[in-house]
């Protein structure tokens, strides 16, 4: 059930309760953005055509491990109003992983300046939710700068899904590189 916050209705966590999104494994992740809007290009016959938005999206992607230095990068894809990816956390050579970087440095003394009730539903450092709310905020920044009129938004919130074993990161895998091919049923192909 929802708790009331100022008059409003707060929408539970999507996260599974107690477990630690900065603990190592994989991640299957699904950011979209505003209103399923297509802001990252189309997909036709099959194959999606990134436009210079999905090309920055597609590009900061990549740039997700050297931020974030204790997660790889698996199957992704770059859809025209989504991005669909496996995210693998671990610990390279056991060493613990670097977890605060520049942008989570932005994002930081944005939070310094939010009531008290913001930094008690933070982000834990290292974790999914931090990578993908650095993500999405470089993402956002860039294309408003390049492209101002696009009127590029997020969806507030992300899905993700922890990967139990190796049969399901194999079926997961092969739906991100076929969801071009699927397109035409996919249930996120529709703005709202």
């Amino acid at each position: 059930m929802s708790d009331n916050f100022r008059g409003k209705y707060r929408i539970d966590t999507a996260r599974k309760p107690g477990w630690d999104y900065s603990s190592p494994g994989d991640y299957f992740v699904t950011v979209c953005t505003h209103r399923q809007q297509h802001f990252f290009g189309e997909c036709k016959n099959g194959e999606i055509k990134l436009n210079a938005a999905g090309a920055i999206a597609q590009g900061f992607w990549y740039e997700i491990p050297v931020h974030y230095t204790h997660i790889e990068l698996s199957k992704f894809k770059v859809m025209p109003n989504h991005i669909h990816g496996i995210l693998p956390i671990g610990l390279k050579d056991g060493t613990p992983p670097a977890i605060i970087t520049e942008i989570d440095r932005t994002l930081e003394g944005d939070l310094r300046r939010q009531p008290d009730f913001y930094k008690k539903i933070r982000a834990k450092p290292g974790s999914i939710s931090m990578a993908i709310s650095g993500y999405k905020y470089i993402c956002k920044k860039t294309i408003c700068e390049v492209m101002p009129d696009l009127g590029f938004a997020w969806h507030p919130r992300f899905h993700d899904r922890i990967i139990r074993d190796e049969r399901e990161f194999k079926t997961v895998s092969i739906y991100i590189v076929d969801n071009a091919k699927t397109w035409d049923n996919d249930k996120l192909r529709d703005p709202w």
